[in-house]
C-alpha cells in the first residue's frame, strides 16, 4: 500500500487517509 508524503496535494493526501480508513474497516469489520 502507497503512502504519500505530506507534501503531496491535501485532496490526495485525504482521499488515500479515506482509502485507508475504508480498508482497515472492512478488514477489521
Amino acid at each position: 500500500m502507497r503512502i504519500n508524503p505530506t507534501t503531496s496535494s491535501p485532496g490526495v493526501s485525504t482521499l488515500e487517509k479515506s482509502n485507508l480508513g475504508r480498508v482497515a474497516q472492512i478488514i477489521w469489520s
